[in-house]
């Protein structure tokens, strides 16, 4: 419903305003959830976060290892999908123009794009499941500020760099823990944030990015 009301219109009309119309409908789902539900935060209580497991000094929860484990096997699987199967040709063909499209034989671009557009807010609900236990609660804004820092990953990573994605994602997650560790949890953000910053001043394609010809 997403892709067909806030996506497609735009999109096939060669309009980045797809990206404010999908800000404007998370405002609403948000909005909508605590009309709903009510603004205080609920319990989300899972048997992975019950016991630690000490490894030398340090302890985790079967949680924490268990989010990391998801996000590979998901990355492997999509890959497989995208450059095995006709399926994943079709996504590929949905990145060229229509002229492009046609040339390399591809049917119906637009139905391909609106399923791999449609994935991807399934793909956002996933990761809060799998956090809200590390929480401890679950409540209709949490995944706001963890969409802004999976967005600041993907921006030091380079866009088009799943490898550099990855890398980025695991650098971003150790910087912030370091900060909560040594200096305080406020200022982990701080820290965080910063770093996009600084890349995008020094290298703004990303790190594993391409960088862009230059047009003269």
């Amino acid at each position: 419903m997403v892709e067909r009301v806030a996506v497609r219109p735009f999109f096939l009309g060669g309009s980045p305003a797809w990206l404010l119309s999908t800000i404007a409908l998370g405002i609403i789902a948000e909005n909508t959830a605590m009309l709903t539900f009510g603004k205080d935060a609920r319990a989300f209580p899972s048997p992975l976060t019950q016991k630690p497991i000490l490894v030398g000094g340090a302890g985790f929860y079967p949680q924490e290892v268990l989010i990391p484990l998801v996000g590979l096997a998901l990355m492997a699987l999509v890959q497989l999908l995208y450059h095995r199967s006709a399926w994943g040709k079709q996504l590929k063909g949905g990145g060229l123009e229509r002229g492009g499209r046609r040339a390399h034989g591809h049917q119906c671009p637009a139905r391909g794009d609106g399923r791999v557009r449609a994935v991807r807010p399934a793909r956002r609900c996933r990761w809060r499941v799998l956090l809200a236990p590390l929480c401890s609660t679950s409540a209709p804004t949490m995944g706001t500020i963890i969409g802004l820092k999976a967005f600041a990953v993907a921006i030091i990573g380079g866009l088009g760099s799943a490898p550099g994605i990855v890398v980025a994602g695991l650098g971003y997650g150790l910087v912030e823990s370091f900060v909560a560790g040594y200096l305080s949890t406020g200022a982990r953000e701080i820290v965080g944030f910063g770093l996009v910053i600084a890349v995008l001043i020094v290298r703004p394609w990303g790190i594993g990015g391409a960088r862009p010809a230059r047009r003269v």
